[in-house]
């Protein structure tokens, strides 16, 4: 086991979680436990995430292509209250993660939307194609039928 997993916070479940996904490395029973503290975390009235931990905890889990519904429905509401402190990356690696993970999450890409336009400036040309491309594939697998499994929240888990 490992139990000092369960004493992580927001930043340690971001960190721990952006590293790993950054070399490449999947540790499935860390991204398991990462995923299960942060669902628990995201319970509290008072959850101890920054935007910048949501993005990059979900960030890592599409780079490693993990799903993780308890994860997945937990971030859209845990951004929602983060999004006006979020940085053109944070908004960029979230849309990024729903499309990399087929997870239509309307309101959350609505929200995105709305809160990159103040900041547009600021998007890098990277950000802003992730940003598109996100948006785009998912609305494109819906639309038009292409070959890929669009999740819904509430659909999966």
């Amino acid at each position: 086991g490992m139990p000092c997993v369960d004493d992580f916070q927001g930043q340690s479940i971001s960190n721990t979680a952006w590293s790993f996904a950054s070399l490449r490395c999947l540790d499935s029973p860390l991204f398991e436990a990462l995923a299960a503290v942060f669902v628990r975390l995201s319970t509290a009235a008072d959850a101890p995430f920054s935007c910048q931990d949501l993005s990059n905890t979900a960030w890592a889990f599409a780079v490693l292509a993990v799903l993780h519904p308890p994860l997945l429905n937990a971030v859209p509401t845990e951004a929602a209250a983060q999004m006006a402190e979020c940085s053109a990356q944070d908004l960029s690696n979230l849309a990024w993660a729903c499309g990399c993970l087929r997870f239509l999450e309307e309101p959350l890409l609505d929200a995105i939307a709305f809160a990159a336009v103040p900041m547009a400036e600021k998007f890098s040309c990277q950000n802003l194609t992730n940003t598109l491309w996100a948006k785009l594939s998912l609305v494109s697998c819906f639309h038009h039928g292409i070959s890929c499994r669009v999740l819904w929240p509430g659909e999966i888990g």
